[in-house]
């Protein structure tokens, strides 16, 4: 495009030719006449070129970028790369964990909301055996299974120790959601009673109470327990109304009710569930102990697997709980009017809420603070917000917005799907994670470097999400054996029972954390990811001169409801 100087030239040799005298000479007025047409010419092509060039330029900026943006759209991911990746520089990990732990001590002694002590506080041995039914109730869906406890190390009839005789799934839809107060219970009842009808040899316990078999309930809702066995019902939001009437009601009285209730009309007089048809007498079943999913998923790997001492849940939502000594919860149970008192125990599995923690610790990003603007509640979990199956999509939904305007990413359009907050679903995120450009099925077809960049952002984000989920367990694991900030510990008692778990760890090989959901378990690579940033913990750990443990995650199956099996045996021999 030529210059204002090159503009101006011509303007001025047209200005002096055009004040000529009148002395000039004929040749002379043909020579200007001549360089006048030349100049009016040449001005003419370059005001032209101008306009040319002007147009061109507007028609770039009003079109899309082409999808072959190779540059654009990689460097972009680069950015996100190196934004996510920060936890990975120099000594951040281990500052968050040093941070998270002393928020851990602090909860531990008044915080009401989170590192809340149950009423287990026994763990199991491994030698658990017997029938027991077993009751998983969440947002979606109610599953019943009787299973039959073999004791760790059994061969044959099963694996890990167990064999489920029946299981069912039923699905809670509005309907269901609908049933209010005992109407709902009465459902489960239902439920059930149509579950162990078809089980055969199902045989009662001789030292279960009153000749009934012991039931276990994994109740995915808040609830305030109150014993091993139950606490009060509360809220249960997600369009349930079965807690109308029933608000501040004991959960096992309220179950065990509609099971009692439930008149057997079936004529199966070899089934040991139902009392004697003549009696009309409700479901043969005891209640003996409820759960929340990480105290299940605790149970179950340590039912399992010895030196088991966390349960990790991280699916939608994430959480995790924690057998600890009971001289770190102190002032909660002096506050507990409840028997039996928990301080005739040593230890106590204890639900951190671990969701709530890491406000002024984490390293949020520009996306971070965005969603938790958005969010109803900004601020309440903050590192739920960071690593959960909830929000994972959405940080990535984010992300390819801004890509989209910022640096053509997707050819400068955003999908239809991806307007709508939460539109991207974390399932599709982590098909991105396989191996090869147009992993996912959702990258076949586009550009290979928009299908790359895609890639390599939901990489980013997960990578960030497993190392902060290390680092939240290696930070809970301080706490439990003492580690670094010892001294932080309340009292003297409590520093001796948190190192003397420590020297037990060390001489085992480590601890084990048992985890589920379907992030921890299915997203490509996160667990893997996460092992490795608890092993390089650990590592930098020992060359600062203390030598810990490893930290082992380990799947467990089936975990809500072998969990509710297991505690309802763990009650069973006196474990409540």
């Amino acid at each position: 495009m030529p210059s204002r100087r090159t503009n101006y030239l011509p303007l001025c040799l047209l200005r002096l030719l055009s004040t000529g005298s009148h002395s000039c000479t004929v040749a002379m007025r043909r020579l200007r006449h001549a360089l006048l047409s030349a100049l009016r010419s040449l001005l003419h092509r370059t005001q032209h070129i101008r306009g040319l060039c002007a147009a061109l330029i507007q028609r770039l900026r009003s079109e899309k970028r082409p999808i072959g943006h190779t540059s654009s759209a990689l460097a972009y991911a680069a950015e996100i790369e190196q934004l996510f990746g920060t936890i990975f520089e120099h000594d951040a990990l281990l500052e968050l964990a040093r941070g998270l732990r002393r928020q851990y001590l602090e909860a531990l002694g008044d915080n009401p909301a989170c590192m809340l002590p149950s009423y287990n506080h026994v763990l199991p041995t491994g030698e658990e055996e017997g029938m027991y039914v077993a009751l998983d109730v969440g947002g979606s869906t109610f599953r019943v299974a009787v299973v039959e406890l073999h004791g760790r190390g059994h061969v044959g009839g099963g694996s890990n120790g167990s064999e489920f005789k029946a299981l069912k799934t039923y699905k809670i839809d509005d309907s269901v959601k609908q049933l209010a107060g005992e109407k709902f219970f009465e459902w489960l009842a239902e439920r059930i009673e149509e579950t162990l009808k078809g089980v055969q040899g199902l045989k009662i316990r001789e030292n279960a109470q009153n000749d009934r078999v012991n039931m276990g309930l994994s109740w995915s809702f808040p609830i305030e327990h109150t014993s091993l066995r139950s606490g009060r019902i509360q809220a249960m939001g997600k369009g349930f109304r079965a807690m109308e009437g029933l608000l501040g009601a004991d959960l096992a009285d309220v179950l065990q009710g509609a099971c009692d209730r439930r008149v057997c009309v079936h004529s199966l007089p070899q089934c040991a569930i139902y009392a004697d048809i003549d009696e009309l007498k409700g479901l043969r079943l005891n209640l003996t102990a409820t759960v929340n999913d990480a105290a299940a998923t605790l149970l179950c790997g340590a039912y399992i697997t010895p030196h088991t001492h966390y349960g990790l849940v991280l699916g939608t939502g994430v959480n995790v709980a924690v057998h600890l000594p009971v001289s770190l919860l102190a002032p909660k149970l002096a506050s507990r009017a409840a028997p039996p008192p928990l301080t005739d125990h040593s230890h106590v599995i204890v639900n951190s809420e671990i969701s709530m923690f890491g406000a002024s610790l984490l390293p949020l990003t520009r996306f971070d603070e965005a969603l938790d603007v958005a969010h109803p509640m900004p601020g309440f979990q903050p590192l739920e917000l960071m690593v959960s199956g909830r929000y994972l999509g959405e940080i990535v939904r984010l992300i390819i917005l801004e890509g989209v305007t910022s640096a053509g990413l997707l050819g400068g359009e955003v999908p239809r799907a991806l307007e709508v907050p939460y539109g991207l679903d974390t399932r599709v995120v982590a098909g991105w994670a396989g191996e090869g450009t147009e992993a996912g099925g959702v990258l076949e077809g586009m550009a290979r470097e928009d299908a790359e960049a895609l890639r390599r952002i939901a990489a980013a984000v997960a990578r960030r999400a497993s190392a902060l989920v290390a680092a939240a367990i290696f930070a809970l694991r301080g706490v439990r054996d003492g580690g670094e900030g010892a001294d932080a510990l309340p009292g003297a008692e409590a520093k001796a029972e948190a190192e003397a778990n420590g020297r037990l760890e060390k001489a085992v090989g480590g601890t084990v954390v048992a985890c589920a959901g379907s992030v921890i378990e299915h997203y490509p690579g996160f667990m893997a990811g996460c092992q490795g940033v608890l092993d390089r913990m650990a590592g930098l750990e020992g060359e600062r001169g203390r030598e810990v443990g490893r930290v082992e995650l380990c799947v467990a199956g089936e975990s809500s409801l072998l969990g509710a099996a297991v505690g309802a045996a763990v009650a069973a021999g006196g474990g409540g």
